[in-house]
């Protein structure tokens, strides 16, 4: 008898048969094995089956479709719906190839069928069927990875498109919007402000375009998130540089700024000049 490869990792192996028999088989036929090694438990029901299950880790099971608790394509249903990481290798009947086949598309590794392999091809496959699933769900996270990445293309995408509209709608409507809000500016300072409807109408008409205005800055703000030009910078730089633009705002409106920086701090991917003269709190000044 050859020997046993002492390369691969021992599996530790549930089996999963009713018939005491066919159980005590495969036992022997793993501890033969020259294909690696195993610890193995054998159960002769799906209950059993769930219960060493959520005692214990396995590597691997060689599950019996025909249980005295579960019969058929069902068991593996059962047993990959609850545990879909688990390698399942499905042990046969004789005549059942079609059996095993529809196995093999619902979620299990492998399949033999009993009485027709030997302990190497048993152990060999049980081997098999924990690289194939480790493959398998490499490839799922794989696919995963390349649609989460599809879909963020398609909303930058979708962001160049709806951000290139919103900047060039902004820009047509700017240059007539600060000519109205130079125009109320004007006839405020013309026009008698004693007279309640002409003070009224000109405080809304100002407020209507400075509304507009404030959606024309949104839709640039909006615009420049995809040319955003990120970089490694300090914070506390940026934050001083920032107060020292608004200095003479905050003196003018009586603010006062008390600063309290932590040292130290790592560096963050930011847009510098975004962050510094983009307003991006929404402060509004009188």
């Amino acid at each position: 008898m050859p020997l046993k490869t002492e390369f691969k990792n021992k599996l530790n192996v549930l089996i999963v048969e009713n018939n005491l028999v066919d159980r005590k088989v495969l036992v022997g036929m793993l501890t033969q094995s020259a294909y690696g090694s195993f610890e193995m438990q054998a159960v002769d029901s799906l209950e059993a089956a769930f219960e060493a299950l959520n005692k214990k880790t396995f590597d691997v099971v060689l599950l019996d479709l025909n249980l005295d608790d579960s019969k058929g394509i069902d068991t593996l249903l059962r047993v990959h719906k609850s545990y879909p990481n688990l390698p399942i290798v499905v042990n046969t009947g004789a005549y059942q190839d079609d059996l095993g086949l529809k196995a093999v598309t619902h979620g299990a590794q492998d399949y033999l069928i009993k009485g027709k392999y030997k302990p190497y091809v048993l152990g060999k496959s049980l081997y098999y069927a924990v690289e194939r699933k480790k493959a398998e769900d490499d490839l799922h996270n794989a696919y995963n990875s390349l649609k989460d990445m599809q879909s963020q293309l398609i909303q930058a995408e979708k962001l160049n498109v709806v951000g290139g509209v919103a900047s060039g709608i902004a820009h047509e409507v700017k240059n007539p919007l600060a000519t109205i809000l130079f125009g109320v500016e004007f006839l405020s300072n013309k026009y008698d402000q004693s007279d309640e409807q002409i003070a009224l109408t000109i405080r809304s008409i100002k407020d209507a375009a400075n509304k507009a205005n404030s959606i024309i800055k949104d839709l640039l703000d909006f615009a420049s998130l995809s040319n955003l030009k990120k970089e490694a910078e300090n914070i506390n730089a940026i934050v001083e540089h920032a107060l020292s633009l608004t200095h003479h705002q905050c003196e003018k409106t009586g603010i006062k700024v008390y600063k309290d920086f932590k040292q130290e701090l790592p560096s963050v991917e930011i847009d510098k000049n975004r962050i510094e003269g983009g307003n991006p709190w929404g402060i509004k000044y009188m």
